[in-house]
């Protein structure tokens, strides 16, 4: 399942990399936000939205990203692909 859902979430950066100017090579480390982040905080938004919708079309679950739960975290579930992939598994579980 962890790596079906990262596949969704390349995807889904894959899919901003091409309406950015300024590229970047997707990897599990990449940063994502914060100081040396690719993203800003709208891009986020945007990305979240993406993701709550390919996890739904693609794996059948109905997830909330923007919740409670993120702001329960010691870190940032979105500060890098591995992380954020990390999070929406942990999203998926009690539907599975």
């Amino acid at each position: 399942m962890k790596n079906k859902i990262k596949e969704i979430i390349v995807e889904a950066l894959n899919e901003f990399n091409e309406v950015r100017e300024n590229k970047f090579q997707i990897k599990e480390e990449l940063v994502l936000v914060g100081r040396f982040g690719v993203l800003d905080s709208i891009e986020v938004v945007n990305l979240a939205v993406d993701i709550e919708e390919r996890v739904l079309e693609k794996l059948g679950f109905s997830i909330t990203i923007a919740s409670d739960k993120v702001f329960a975290k010691n870190e940032n579930p979105f500060y890098n692909v591995e992380s954020f992939t990390s999070f929406v598994l942990e999203l998926t579980k009690g539907q599975m």
